[in-house]
């Protein structure tokens, strides 16, 4: 049987923490098999005037079987593609250690989740202008 890469892509602040996929330094691609990176780069999503989803189609490309999602950026779209595109979508708190973090799997909930936040925030934002 040969040996299959199982690779996990999520977003990492400088301090190697979870960051939102919008605004984390780099794009990691983590191989869980070899216990390394295979893949870490600054975040290209970060020069991209239209960010939503390109941190997902992103690890699509690259190929990850596997995608850790901060809670709250998660988007309808994004969900939906991840699964077309037979990724796995875990999620994690924001700010926990990438090697540390506890993940579970991501549910329809955690697409409601995100969207209210992201109005809440909207709102917020529309307000104190």
């Amino acid at each position: 049987m040969a040996f299959r890469r199982r690779l996990l892509c999520t977003a990492l602040d400088s301090e190697e923490r979870i960051a939102p996929f919008s605004t984390g330094r780099y794009l990691v691609i983590y191989d869980e098999n070899l216990k390394e990176y295979a893949v870490q780069s600054i975040n290209p999503v970060l020069k991209k005037k239209r960010r939503r989803n390109a941190f997902a189609w992103e690890c699509v490309k690259l190929n990850a079987d596997r995608i850790l999602v901060p809670r709250g950026s998660l988007s309808f779209s994004g969900f939906l593609m991840l699964k077309r595109s037979g990724i796995e979508v875990l999620v994690s708190e924001p700010g926990e250690k990438f090697l540390e973090a506890r993940t579970r799997r991501a549910e329809f909930k955690e697409v409601l989740y995100s969207f209210v936040a992201a109005a809440r925030e909207w709102f917020s934002s529309a307000i104190s202008r």
